[in-house]
């Protein structure tokens, strides 16, 4: 009885230790009925226990991974969020360039419009100074031929009267010889001298 007795005193401390650490129910699915320290016994719990507490844990590891996969998804959002951020401020300092450089450009246009405006002018006025240089030299031309047709006229007009004027001289210096050469033979004292002419 003494070995029974002891048997049982070790069993006893055995459950107590596991129940202080596993809250009255055993990994094996023994438990111990706290009530009647006399009369605790071994029991077996059926199979519906054992499923909750696997329903339990698989019901704890599939929360665990949808945390950890909503927790994973957070992080790839948030990588791709920075990294959209990233890319849209680039491709808004790109814009901002090219906008600039487009108003640049823009300037230069204006500038060069204005600059094809008073070419344009200058060309215009250049235009008109030589279609009035055209016709001044024409006008030119015409008084340079009415001038020329003048000259001609005086010319011939200047010949006409050196011959005239020749014939008249040769006129009168046969007049003068006529009259001297009559004279010289009417007057003895004129006979004498020497007639110059």
């Amino acid at each position: 009885m003494n070995t029974e007795q002891e048997t049982c005193d070790n069993f006893n401390n055995t459950v107590e230790n596991k129940l202080d650490s596993q809250e009255n129910t055993l990994s094996e699915g023994i438990t111990v009925d706290e009530d009647e320290p006399d009369s605790w016994s071994i029991r077996r719990y059926p199979g519906p226990n054992n499923a909750w507490s696997r329903w339990f844990r698989l019901t704890a590891v599939c929360l665990l991974l949808l945390c950890v996969l909503l927790l994973t998804i957070v992080t790839v959002l948030g990588i791709k969020y920075n990294n959209l951020n990233a890319q849209h401020n680039h491709q808004q300092v790109t814009y901002n360039s090219l906008i600039m450089e487009r108003e640049q450009f823009q300037t230069s246009y204006d500038n060069l419009t204005k600059e094809r405006d008073q070419l344009q002018t200058s060309y215009s006025t250049m235009t008109k100074e030589r279609d009035w240089l055209h016709s001044s030299n024409y006008q030119n031309e015409v008084k340079l031929k009415e001038l020329t047709k003048e000259i001609i006229v005086l010319q011939a007009r200047y010949d006409y009267m050196a011959n005239k004027s020749t014939e008249l001289q040769a006129e009168n210096l046969r007049m003068k010889m006529a009259v001297i050469a009559s004279g010289v033979r009417g007057n003895p004292i004129m006979q004498g001298m020497r007639i110059v002419l």
